[in-house]
């Protein structure tokens, strides 16, 4: 997968209610697999941190336009703060990596002042420590909660 595969479009808040509407039809992804429930607090959640200026939420495309994933770029002061999420039918093709490296590629245009990259990885979840340690990412803490924090320093 090359990175250049993957196109970012930025998600527009006003639609929040309708992305809620259809999540059971797939048409949108989160980050664990969840139910309706679980998707609807966490679309409430992320929608109010945008609205508090905590963040964009984008979708992840392939040049054929298929939607794989999604992501967060969130200004953390010291740091951009990354999420990201696969679909799960899209999982284990290297989309996590290319979606990682184009929200890399959009934080370094909207905010150009940050030194480094962070994403805040569940110690279980293996898959994206691997990602992380992939992509040069460093462990930068651990947490009592079992969050890892690892940043990579902007090149």
């Amino acid at each position: 997968m090359n990175n250049n595969e993957i196109r970012l479009e930025s998600v527009t808040w006003e639609n929040v209610d309708g992305m809620i509407a259809n999540s059971e039809s797939g048409n949108i992804f989160f980050p664990l697999p969840c139910n309706d429930d679980e998707a609807e607090r966490y679309i409430h959640q992320v929608n109010n941190h945008r609205r508090h200026g905590m963040g964009d939420l984008f979708n992840a495309y392939t040049t054929q336009n298929v939607l794989v994933g999604g992501g967060q770029i969130v200004d953390a002061q010291e740091a951009v703060q990354l999420g990201y999420w696969v679909a799960l039918n899209k999982r284990r093709r290297g989309f996590g990596k290319a979606i990682v490296a184009a929200l890399e590629r959009e934080a370094r245009e909207i905010l150009p002042a940050r030194e480094c990259f962070e994403l805040e990885i569940d110690a279980r979840n293996l898959a994206s420590l691997a990602l992380a340690i992939s992509m040069e990412y460093r462990l930068s803490q651990a947490r009592d909660d079992g969050t890892m924090i690892y940043r990579k320093q902007r090149s």
